[in-house]
């Protein structure tokens, strides 16, 4: 797949964020979605998932247009000529991941706070185009082998696949190590603690929210 250059597409989105995201981040095997879908289901009013687009297939378990938005690649290369992604990023080889503009639009239209369920290197590219003070950003960290028996568990991806994630895991993990200042919080993946990680982030979300507000 050809890659685009995004500078000009900065300046033209930048301004759809009319309320800072939420971003949680982390590896494969992290806890990201799980950490995601308890904020959905603590508060539907004022959060909205942003749903990703993506060239990798659907699994069985998986539904085009609330999980993500599956495309070809073709799709994806006509999307993104067309500025209808806010960032995107090939996270594993020939597959791609993106931001939609019209998500964040949607979920700004709508009074709620963006809620983006993202790679590492996702995350890392709003933070550095909308900067810190303007993104709430939650990194994941779990230690390889706990990644590992957490994507075997799922059972949904093939040995290969989950080969590809576990080469790419040690590559996230230092990112978010050598980021760790650009992100608001690093949680460690905590095995059936997910309500307490919720607890945290809502926490300080809500004292952040307070203290910019005020």
């Amino acid at each position: 797949m050809e890659h685009f250059h995004q500078e000009k597409m900065v300046s033209e989105t930048t301004a759809i964020f009319a309320i800072p995201p939420l971003i949680v981040c982390g590896p494969s095997g992290a806890g990201k979605t799980a950490v995601k879908n308890a904020l959905m289901a603590r508060a539907p009013d004022r959060f909205g998932f942003s749903i990703s687009i993506t060239t990798r297939q659907k699994r069985p378990n998986e539904i085009d247009g609330k999980d993500y938005f599956f495309l070809t690649h073709e799709e994806f290369c006509d999307a993104a000529r067309s500025n209808q992604i806010f960032e995107y990023q090939e996270v594993y080889k020939g597959v791609f991941y993106g931001t939609l503009n019209s998500e964040i639009t949607r979920i700004g239209n709508e009074g709620k706070t963006p809620l983006l369920d993202i790679d590492v290197l996702g995350a890392i590219a709003i933070i550095d185009r909308l900067g810190n003070n303007n993104v709430f950003a939650v990194a994941i960290s779990a230690p390889l082998h706990k990644l590992e028996a957490s994507i075997i568990a799922r059972q949904q991806d093939s040995k290969e696949r989950i080969r590809t994630r576990m080469e790419k895991a040690p590559t996230e993990l230092q990112l978010i190590k050598d980021k760790c200042d650009w992100f608001t919080l690093i949680l460690p993946r905590k095995e059936n603690a997910i309500d307490g990680m919720v607890d945290h982030i809502l926490s300080l979300y809500d004292t952040l929210y307070l203290q910019r507000a005020s």
